[in-house]
């Protein structure tokens, strides 16, 4: 029997996004046993690493001395952990930061660089490695923590929640007869146009509530070591939501109540299920059909973000990028041209060197090919 929840859904977004998320929940529910057997289910390698009996040398990296050679001043590098090692030859791996909030906070500190840099010592985890944390309430962990704000803001935080019945039938036949879903069981192969709107629809919300993009720590520590809006836990949102289906409603929620909390992330998805987005491609067709000049200027934000992003993440499909291109001068060429400016800027900047710019774009964005007109079909 194969399982999924909405939070196993919002977990595997998380890995193949590559933003590290923390898994929270009592003594005894499972959490670790779930992570791993999720991991080891996809063939991954797993490293295990317990804060609460590390030391900050097991984050930071042991200082060795290397010799400078022959008339040269030698200097101090920072040799990279075990752990570290061993996930980075594995095909792909998965660390496991068990009992985060049992760490001693010096422990904690010196993971910062890991979790928001990827670094451990002087050594860089290729993308190959995904990072997740698990952890219990502190007020039901042994000597627990809050989080500090620094850690807090750059995890995603889910709370755990596994099917009862999956559990059941463990029980019954052994737990080894419970088959962990595949990732694309659980969140599909990824779709880029998903990952374009998205990332037009968040950008699109914060232009109309930049009061949420950086409001700042919050005053109550419990809230502060938990999940609240910056600009680095927007990022890690879009990263996330772009990953999962796009009608995972409930996945979504998940990702982003946990990435900048759950009032930030009501209001974007109230926000996000009026603009009713078309897809890239459907812009790109219909370009010249769309009535732009009835389009409400967060709709047409978004629109132009979501092409943004769709040609930005197709560089080498030079037709998505002429269709882009197009598309944006249509929605200049009838009263939107200070929305579009930007995505064309974007766009120009990343130009695939053999193709002609139409002229179209030209005359529309006047001020952009100012000097510029070697830029002209």
């Amino acid at each position: 029997m194969s399982t999924s929840t909405p939070m196993m859904r919002a977990l595997a977004a998380s890995i193949r996004a590559g933003v590290p998320a923390l898994v929270w929940g009592n003594p005894g529910i499972g959490k670790t046993s779930v992570v791993t057997s999720l991991a080891s289910a996809w063939n991954w390698h797993v490293e295990t690493v317990i804060g609460s009996i590390r030391e900050a040398t097991d984050f930071l990296g042991f200082g060795v001395e290397v010799d400078g050679g022959e008339g040269r001043i030698g200097h101090v590098a920072y040799a990279p952990p075990g752990w570290a090692r061993a996930a980075a030859q594995a095909d792909r791996a998965l660390v496991f930061f068990d009992e985060l909030t049992t760490a001693p906070p010096s422990v904690r500190k010196a993971m910062l660089r890991v979790l928001q840099e990827r670094y451990a010592g002087d050594f860089a985890l290729p993308d190959t490695v995904a990072l997740v944390a698990a952890a219990n309430p502190p007020e039901s962990a042994v000597d627990g923590y809050d989080l500090e704000p620094p850690m807090a803001n750059r995890l995603i935080h889910l709370d755990f929640d596994f099917a009862q019945t999956a559990w059941l039938d463990g029980l019954t036949g052994g737990f080894d007869t419970v088959a962990q879903p595949s990732m694309n069981e659980l969140i599909g192969p990824g779709d880029d146009q998903h990952r374009a709107q998205v990332r037009g629809a968040v950008t699109a919300f914060l232009r109309t509530r930049p009061d949420l993009i950086e409001p700042g720590v919050p005053s109550d520590p419990v809230q502060a070591g938990r999940a609240w809006p910056s600009r680095r836990s927007w990022t890690n949102a879009i990263a996330a939501v772009s990953e999962i289906r796009p009608d995972d409603t409930d996945a979504a929620c998940l990702l982003l109540a946990g990435a900048v909390g759950e009032g930030p992330a009501r209001e974007y998805l109230t926000f996000r299920r009026e603009l009713d987005l078309p897809t890239p491609e459907q812009v790109i067709a219909d370009a010249d059909k769309i009535n732009w000049a009835a389009m409400r200027p967060d709709r047409a934000f978004a629109v132009a973000g979501a092409l943004r992003a769709y040609a930005l993440g197709n560089r080498a499909d030079k037709t998505t990028w002429l269709g882009a291109i197009n598309a944006l001068s249509a929605m200049a060429e009838n009263g939107l041209p200070d929305i579009a400016q930007g995505a064309v800027a974007a766009l120009l900047t990343n130009h695939p060197g053999d193709v002609p710019v139409p002229r179209r774009v030209v005359d529309a964005f006047t001020d952009l090919f100012v000097g510029m007109g070697r830029w002209a079909a």
